[in-house]
């Protein structure tokens, strides 16, 4: 029996190393795609998209972080989107600026970027944007210990998520509950 079970565990941790794997190769490969994208692209709003992009997978996915490059994307993001008064894609920069400084524990950095980001996406009426700053100051709030804000803000998240039928957004807050 428990040489049965050993090798149950053992099964469980090949097919979960290979999903991973799996999963790594197909970011990687979107890496890969992006920065061809990038190479070709005018600079336009496209171009302010894909660095959006870039930033979020070289900030989000913890086997090819690296804080360094995701800082310079958006920088370059942040930049193009002012110039061409890009409302949605300078919001987006703050709230990947805010998820590079949350990734750095620098909460406080954090919170302003995401507060700039909200107003932002209040003004422009992008709803899943709201969703997701509101989400993320939950978040932050929650690691300070600020328990009462971290739950207003998370019930916020979901109000909007649901308005907007964003399920996938409304478990992602549920789960930071």
């Amino acid at each position: 029996m428990i040489r049965i079970k050993k090798y149950f565990l053992f099964l469980m941790l090949v097919c979960f190393w290979q999903k991973k794997l799996v999963a790594q190769n197909k970011t990687n490969k979107l890496i890969d795609s992006l920065l061809t994208l990038l190479k070709t692209t005018k600079a336009d709003t496209s171009k302010v998209n894909i660095m959006n992009e870039l930033s979020l997978l070289y900030t989000e996915y913890a086997q090819l972080r690296n804080l360094e490059k995701a800082k310079q994307y958006e920088d370059s993001a942040f930049t193009l989107a002012n110039r061409f008064n890009y409302k949605k894609g300078i919001a987006e920069s703050y709230r990947r600026l805010g998820a590079i400084e949350d990734a750095q524990n620098k909460y406080d950095d954090a919170l302003r970027e995401f507060r700039t980001a909200l107003k932002l996406s209040e003004e422009i009426g992008d709803l899943k944007g709201v969703g997701d700053c509101y989400h993320r100051l939950g978040r932050i709030f929650r690691i300070q210990q600020n328990y009462s804000e971290a739950i207003k803000n998370y019930n916020d998240a979901v109000r909007i998520r649901t308005e907007i039928k964003d399920y996938n957004g409304i478990f992602t807050t549920f789960e930071g509950l």
